[in-house]
């Protein structure tokens, strides 16, 4: 072999590898960015959730009111709700006329209200 024919087999052949590892870099490459645009979906899902909750928290503190924590089984907070509370009130009059009458008289039935 002589050295032009060298070289050009070393050519093609660096080319030739050049390519594949392009090839499987390339693979590689958009499957890890498959799976983190992934997790930063979830992420951001669970983002919103958490300043959901920490707002209600808030409003709930600064209102002075019963918060109510959910868990799950391993003791994990996964809601948060306030307890509903409600005063009920209410008043009455009662009057009475007091009467004298006979005990040997019968009673006589008077409607107060005409």
């Amino acid at each position: 072999m002589n050295w032009i024919e060298i070289l050009i087999s070393a050519v093609i052949g660096n080319v030739i590898g050049g390519a594949i590892t392009f090839a499987v870099s390339r693979f590689f490459y958009m499957r890890a960015a498959s799976d983190l645009k992934q997790a930063a979906q979830e992420l951001k899902q669970e983002a919103r959730e958490l300043k959901q909750q920490t707002q209600l928290i808030m409003r709930a503190l600064r209102e002075g009111l019963d918060i109510e924590l959910t868990q799950d089984a391993r003791g994990n907070i996964i809601g948060v709700g306030i307890k509903a509370r409600a005063h009920i009130g209410g008043s009455s009059d009662v009057s009475a006329t007091p009467t004298e009458r006979d005990e040997n008289e019968a009673p006589v039935d008077r409607d107060p209200h005409p």
